[in-house]
């Protein structure tokens, strides 16, 4: 029995296997706002930054709750914002946006407007093959957090066999 479960268990994509990993759980902005002794911004913290959906697990963006968390230690009426939006070069997603065409506008449009597409995921992705199709743009967004798994508790996030119902995390 055991033997069958492991095997099951490896069938598995490596996201699922490490989903907790991907950032911060509940529990863990628990734990660091009770030791900030930050406890009543908990809500806020969940509303702007539990975007992600990884395997079975909602996790927090790690980089925002600290920063977050740092700024309310020094003004307590401190707002949230988005602290990583300027921390990376946008470079590979202009590269597909120049190459695509009116499909991948479409999708982006859809996007933005808080809806979701439906996707095939590619998780061996490798540098020589990025451009080698549209898919592998909705691969990169998806593994590099642009993008997130629709919950599976929403019937939309069902759309088929080995595709992934993806939207901006927060949406």
């Amino acid at each position: 029995m055991l033997t069958k479960m492991m095997q099951e268990y490896y069938k598995k994509p490596v996201i699922l296997l490490m989903d907790e990993y991907f950032g911060f759980t509940g529990n863990d902005v628990k734990r660091l706002l009770q030791s900030a002794d930050l406890e009543k911004y908990g809500e806020r913290i969940q509303s702007w930054y539990d975007g992600y959906h990884f395997g079975d697990v909602d996790v927090y963006c790690p980089w925002d709750v600290m920063n977050y968390v740092r700024d309310l230690q020094f003004d307590p009426d401190a707002r949230p914002v988005s602290y990583w939006k300027n921390t990376s070069s946008n470079s590979i997603i202009r590269s597909f946006i120049d190459f695509a065409g009116n499909s991948i506008t479409r999708k982006l449009e859809t996007l933005m407007e808080g809806g979701y597409i439906t996707e095939k995921i590619e998780e061996d992705l490798t540098y020589d093959y990025l451009h080698s199709s549209e898919e592998n743009l909705w691969s990169v967004l998806y593994l590099t957090g642009y993008l997130t798994k629709v919950r599976e508790s929403e019937p939309k996030a069902f759309p088929g066999e080995n595709r992934t119902a993806l939207s901006s995390p927060g949406t």
